[in-house]
């Protein structure tokens, strides 16, 4: 038999045993737990930076079925969050199983998903697949419409650069024989008048002193007055010399406004609207003259610092946009008529560009700012006219309004804000 002694150390050594043991599962326990903890606290950042992202996130599994996503791919592709988890990657992107094939990454791939509505989303996809097995996709998306947008107004911006440069060198060259032409046709219009006078004071003499004139050189001088038809170059010498100073007076106002338009400056500058306004109208005299009357209606306005050569190209569109909305709807009969109006209040410089032309539908005013929005036919438009309106605003911290009624007319009403300078004049 075990002694009392025996039994009570084995039972001591086996208590101490214990404790041992509880020491350790406590300590065990509470590493877990910080663990668990810190585990979590990751996890909660990890989601915090998914939801932070910039760009659209999606987790899948290796046959493509979402299994993590974020709000922002949400908000990109216009679906709800629930939508996109029980769906496919391939369900907005078709060609995801293709471009991602047998490879394990793929890296800044520019392609297009489908939004809601079959809306074309360009986009910058990113992806790798990642883990044990399970094995996951890790998918990211950019969203490239602004990069597009801001790409397409500096095409347009080197375009207009372009022909502002080819408009300049155009108008240089135009200008030096145009005032040859205009000092020889002031010449010529001084010289019909003095031989006019010339002719006048002759005619008195042969009337007064004819008998003393032989009559052959009498008869001859009578036939050679008879044949210049001098009450005709009486009548049309001086009207044609006074219509030749009006053609040279008007092609130099086109060289004018060729040289301010081409030469806006890349700052922005003090400038009277009104004068932006006068500018662009002999510009795009030739879009409009045929088919409406313009009529103008400016107020006294305070000089404002614009950006010169985007305020300019954004009358420029608006009054093309007008003229061939005019077009549209009355033909080429001049029957439209295109209104532009200025004013100023305490706080703001407006201008009005209406028009009587055939309106646009409810269901698309809130899309014509968009970049390559266009309601003209394939190849007739590009979709950046009213875009770059739009972004000249903006830059100008201006509001831009659109009034439109199908059938009747519209109205662009854009609000140029005043500084407290400004206010002041």
């Amino acid at each position: 038999m075990i002694s009392e002694a025996t039994a009570q150390a084995r039972l001591e050594r086996a208590e101490a045993k214990v404790q041992i043991l509880e020491a350790m599962i406590e300590d065990k326990t509470r590493d877990l737990f910080l663990a668990n903890r810190q585990l979590s606290a990751a996890a909660s950042a990890l989601r915090a930076v998914h939801e932070a992202m910039p760009a659209a996130l999606f987790v899948t599994d290796e046959s493509l079925r979402v299994v993590e996503t974020n709000e922002f791919a949400a908000s990109l592709l216009g679906f709800s969050r629930e939508s996109l988890l029980a769906g496919s990657l391939t369900r907005w992107w078709p060609e995801a199983d293709i471009a991602l094939g047998d490879s394990r990454s793929v890296h800044s791939l520019e392609c297009e998903w489908e939004g809601t509505g079959n809306i074309a989303i360009p986009v910058l996809v990113s992806a790798r697949l990642a883990g044990d097995e399970p094995r996951r996709w890790i998918c990211v998306a950019v969203d490239q419409r602004e990069r597009r947008r801001l790409e397409a107004e500096l095409r347009q911006a080197q375009k207009l650069e372009a022909v502002g440069q080819l408009a300049a060198g155009v108008a240089h060259e135009i200008n030096t024989p145009l005032q040859f032409v205009g000092d020889n046709v002031q010449f010529l219009g001084s010289v019909v008048d003095s031989l006019l006078t010339l002719v006048d004071a002759h005619r008195e003499v042969v009337e007064d002193r004819g008998a003393a004139i032989p009559a052959a050189a009498r008869g001859a001088l009578t036939t050679l007055m008879e044949e210049a038809d001098l009450d005709y170059i009486r009548r049309r010498g001086p009207r044609a010399v006074d219509r030749a100073r009006q053609g040279v007076a008007r092609v130099a106002e086109i060289v004018a406004a060729l040289r301010r338009f081409s030469h806006p400056g890349q700052a922005p500058v003090c400038a009277e609207l009104n004068e932006l306004v006068e500018t662009t109208l002999v510009i795009a005299k030739n879009e409009y003259k045929y088919v409406a009357d313009i009529t103008l209606n400016l107020g006294d306005l305070p000089t404002l610092m614009l950006h010169e050569g985007e305020v300019q190209q954004a009358l420029l569109n608006l009054i093309v946009n007008a003229a061939h909305a005019v077009t549209e709807r009355h033909g080429d009969h001049g029957t439209g008529t295109i209104r532009i109006g200025t004013t100023r209040d305490s706080t703001a410089v407006t201008i009005r560009v209406s028009d009587n032309g055939c309106g646009i539908p409810p269901e698309l005013q809130e899309r014509v700012f968009e970049p390559f929005f266009t309601t003209k036919p394939v190849g007739e438009g590009t979709g950046q006219g009213l875009a770059q309106v739009h972004a000249m605003a903006r830059r100008h911290d201006a509001q831009i309004k659109l009034e439109s009624e199908p059938g009747q007319g519209t109205s662009v009403i854009i609000s140029f804000p005043l500084t407290a300078q400004e206010q002041a004049a």
